[in-house]
């Protein structure tokens, strides 16, 4: 009989409860985060060309003996010595005294370009002897009826980046004699004079070549080109656009690669990449910037932005709590007679968190407020992850309401259910994403251009912007990326 009173006594004041209002209160969102902002990215393009055919036009500029060393001694054509004076007497003003000479060369111009520095070398023989010409027969010299003498001569200088995107070299010659002749009558001194003389004619050498090479690296129609081409949205497939939005060019240096064979001129595209979802973005044309010098690395960082809205993440929710009925007081009799049960799910953001609003009828009325934090967890297989809620839990003010109700509503299996099963995969929209971009970055644009790049990190990392009407997983993508362009 005692038991039977405890049972009715249960079972009118779950009667009594069998309306419970939840206490209505005004909940006020904090502002949602800024959405991050992406550092600027820089993207190598390398502009080729031939460095043989360089290397040939300077070689081709410097005469040489068609001979085997020590050729041209008297017996070459004139055309092949880089000096040859032994007719007449090359008069010193009006001193009377006069000099002759020849300089020739058997061997290659070595040229190297690394780091936006020139250098060139190359070995000459020379012979030379100062007379007074009032006196017949009356010289000194060194290496007529002997072995010719050695000279070693270097050209060196950088070469600077013009706004008008061609490269102007400053090249200097410095003469070194490797068998030093002392030639001297009467305190003249005929080494200074032979010097001024292989300087004067190879700086005409040097003069042309310096022009070859503003010519060959003035790569401003083909950057016109690039420029207009890079500018264009890439398509990833599925509505999915890549655009690299380049704002500024530097040039980074002038190297010989490809094993001697390309001279490549590099510059650094400083650019805001982004990727899109939906239709293709405008293609915005702007006017090819002038080059400038400043120091960039290779690579780039973008975001690839998720989107789950609220409406859908809603219905998600609303399909795992179920049109099923919750227990207000336990699962024994009589107080599992009294349940409610979910008419209308609505999510909404709260500062860097969302709000799940849990509107209940049945025994038990009013609406649910909890809260959670969007969270990224990556995939332990590669590329791919998915988003969950964490830290499920009720508003202070709902928690309140609830325990001042004797906390007779089980809310942890709702924040339960909500924890373990709320969550959204992501790993295809990934890994399409991934394959579409790692395609596009190593292929041709066009004839003579290419891309090849390489992907160091992509989404692993990844944040959760919670946004106005949605949540927006941003993943990182890291990488590098070289623009190949060869021209003739």
């Amino acid at each position: 009989m005692k038991t039977y009173l405890i049972y009715l006594i249960a079972l009118a004041a779950f009667c009594i409860s069998s309306c419970v209002t939840v206490p209505p209160f005004v909940l006020n969102p904090g502002p949602t985060a800024p959405e991050p902002s992406v550092p600027p990215s820089a993207i190598t393009v390398q502009i080729k060309t031939s460095f043989p055919a360089l290397a040939g036009a300077l070689d081709n500029e410097v005469p040489k003996c068609a001979g085997s060393f020590p050729g041209c001694q008297g017996t070459e054509e004139s055309g092949n010595f880089i000096i040859q004076r032994e007719g007449a007497w090359e008069m010193i003003g009006s001193s009377g005294f006069g000099w002759k000479a020849s300089v020739w060369r058997w061997t290659p111009v070595g040229l190297d370009i690394s780091g936006g520095r020139v250098t060139a070398s190359l070995s000459a023989l020379y012979h030379v002897k100062i007379a007074n010409t009032h006196l017949q027969d009356v010289s000194v010299g060194c290496g007529y009826g002997e072995q010719a003498r050695g000279m070693a001569v270097s050209l060196s200088g950088i070469v600077d980046p013009q706004p008008g995107w061609f490269l102007d070299p400053r090249l200097s010659i410095t003469l070194r004699p490797l068998t030093p002749c002392t030639v001297i009558l009467d305190s003249y001194d005929a080494a200074p004079l032979l010097a001024k003389a292989i300087q004067d004619r190879l700086q005409k050498s040097v003069d042309k070549i310096s022009d070859d090479i503003r010519i060959r690296t003035n790569i401003h129609d083909k950057a016109v080109e690039v420029w207009k081409r890079i500018g264009q949205p890439f398509d990833l497939g599925n509505n999915v656009w890549f655009t690299l939005n380049p704002d500024a060019v530097s040039y980074s240096g002038l190297d010989v690669e490809d094993g001697g064979q390309s001279l490549a001129e590099t510059v650094s595209l400083e650019a805001q990449p982004l990727i899109t979802v939906g239709q293709q973005p405008v293609s915005t044309e702007t006017p090819l910037p002038d080059l400038q010098q400043k120091a960039m690395q290779n690579n780039f960082e973008l975001y690839l932005k998720g989107l789950l809205d609220y409406k859908g993440i809603a219905a998600d929710i609303a399909n795992i709590l179920g049109k099923k009925d919750y227990p207000i007081g336990g699962d024994k009799w009589p107080v599992n007679l009294f349940s409610f049960h979910m008419t209308d799910v609505n999510v909404y953001p709260d500062s860097n968190k969302i709000v799940i609003a849990l509107k209940i009828d049945g025994h038990a009325k009013g609406t649910l407020y909890l809260w959670g934090i969007p969270k990224f967890i990556p995939s332990n297989e590669g590329v791919g992850g998915k988003v969950v809620l964490d830290q499920v839990d009720f508003y202070p003010d709902t928690r309140n309401a609830l325990v001042q109700l004797g906390n007779i509503i089980f809310h942890n299996k709702l924040e339960d259910s909500i924890r373990t099963k709320a969550s959204w995969d992501v790993t295809p929209e990934m890994s399409n994403a991934y394959n579409a971009l790692n395609k596009e970055i190593n292929r041709n644009l066009a004839d003579g251009m290419s891309l090849s790049g390489s992907i160091s990190s992509f989404g692993q990392d990844a944040s959760i912007w919670v946004a106005k009407t949605a949540i927006e997983p941003l993943f990182p993508i890291k990488g590098t990326v070289t623009l190949t362009v060869s021209t003739p």
